[in-house]
């Protein structure tokens, strides 16, 4: 797991390795209060997991559902 920090040049980190990587996400961690959800990835990717599950009930699940589909 790499940890990065949000703040002055995350915008330019992220453009960089989003550039020169294929098959990329981060998320926020999910412990971490008021982060949670946060997730950035490619407009492909999102497309291929088809997006989030507007099934669930409740609030929150969805996020923590979509983090499996794409660590898997």
């Amino acid at each position: 797991m790499q940890i990065i920090i949000w703040g002055k040049g995350f915008a330019e980190f992220v453009m960089k390795k989003f550039e020169n990587e294929e098959n990329i996400f981060y998320i926020s961690t999910l412990c971490k209060r008021d982060v949670f959800g946060r997730i950035c990835l490619k407009k492909r990717g999102f497309i291929a997991m088809k997006g989030y599950n507007e099934a669930l009930v409740g609030y929150g699940f969805e996020d923590a559902e979509f983090y499996d589909g794409l660590e898997s």
